[in-house]
């Protein structure tokens, strides 16, 4: 059986990413972690259920970001939703938020983060089990 709140959770930093995972389980989600790109799309390939993914738009020393990775991750699955979250608001001043895709800056409300994801669930799942 799919589960309608699952999110994967793209964050670089291994304190932050379980803190994150620690309070969206909370939340109610289903969170699949990973720290870098390579073992996000490892889990989209094995976890069908994924519908959003949370994903920091700079990932370290790496040159690809998490804009990057939302487009290597819609050309697997188109239906997926992105909330990127990003502490340097400079970086979303060139990009303008697509359909399924919303923008947080640090810091903001684990509320505000939650409420983006279900935001971006299927119709009539958006609320807390």
């Amino acid at each position: 059986m799919a589960d309608p709140h699952a999110v994967l959770l793209l964050e670089d930093h291994a304190l932050l990413r379980a803190t994150l995972v620690m309070a969206l389980r909370h939340g109610g989600f289903t969170v699949y972690p990973a720290g870098n790109i390579s073992e996000a799309l490892a889990l989209l390939v094995d976890q069908p259920a994924i519908n959003v993914v949370l994903s920091e738009v700079e990932l370290g020393v790496s040159a690809l970001d998490g804009f990057t990775f939302a487009a290597m991750a819609t050309a697997l699955r188109a239906e997926l939703g992105f909330v990127f979250l990003t502490g340097r608001d400079d970086l979303l001043l060139s990009r303008t938020a697509r359909g399924r895709e919303i923008h947080l800056v640090k810091p903001c409300p684990m509320t505000r983060v939650e409420d983006s994801i279900r935001q971006l669930m299927a119709p009539g799942l958006a609320r807390r089990a």
